[in-house]
């Protein structure tokens, strides 16, 4: 069966994606799209296959927000090594692979927010490192990995609000001196480490309300002076 897609194609005039079926809302593959850009949002798509897009290797954008799916495979986009820009936003997402997007890296700007992940992998986007926005906002993560975004020196934004975090790990983005907006209010963290964002320079905006914070270290932003937003 096949679907047409919404009037977001670029210069052409149709935009057939092959392989929904559309009881089961199931994306099987998507062999009749080429081009830059697949828009596949809010299709009340519930689940998509390992090999969904293997044969879409010239794609850069992927967008399949504001659908159904719950699960995703490792090896998902294993294929798609030009891709930049992936929306996965409003979906129900409860784990993210271990591997996940390994292959992926030319990936600039990834948009996971809105869904239901809990826990972030040791290893998740360790090869994505010309990554420089990142959505995890809206989650039910409870924890950072202590090495978490070492490898993504050129991250700018960083939204892990309205989370469930409650500890800032000790060098967490102490590598990310590009950082220019982090917001990480509604969670449930209760200290600042001593030294944290003394490295990022570059940071102009700063989000820590709605969290349990008690106390603020000796010369917490000192050398945050480009901050303008807090």
């Amino acid at each position: 069966m096949t679907t047409t897609l919404p009037q977001y194609c670029g210069s052409k005039n149709n935009c057939i994606c092959e392989g929904i079926d559309n009881v089961n809302k199931t994306l099987i593959t998507c062999d009749g799209v080429s081009g830059p850009i697949i828009f596949l949002n809010g299709l009340s798509i519930t689940d998509v296959n390992a090999n969904a897009f293997e044969n879409n290797t010239d794609i850069t954008g992927l967008f399949l927000f504001d659908n159904e799916i719950s699960t995703i495979a490792a090896e998902f986009l294993a294929n798609n090594t030009a891709l930049t820009l992936l929306l996965l936003f409003g979906n129900n997402i409860s784990a993210i692979p271990g591997g996940f997007l390994d292959k992926n890296t030319a990936l600039t700007e990834l948009y996971l927010d809105d869904n239901e992940i809990s826990t972030i992998p040791d290893d998740f986007l360790v090869k994505n490192t010309v990554l420089t926005i990142l959505y995890l906002y809206d989650n039910e993560i409870s924890a950072i990995p202590g090495d978490f975004l070492v490898n993504n020196t050129a991250l700018t934004k960083l939204y892990l609000y309205d989370n469930e975090i409650s500890a800032i790990p000790g060098d967490f983005l102490v590598k990310n001196t590009a950082l220019t907006k982090l917001y990480l209010d509604g969670n449930n963290i209760s200290a600042i480490p001593g030294d944290f964002l003394d490295q990022n320079t570059a940071l102009t905006e700063l989000k820590l309300d709605n969290n349990n914070i008690s106390a603020i270290p000796v010369g917490f932003l000192d050398n945050n002076t480009a901050l303008n937003y807090l």
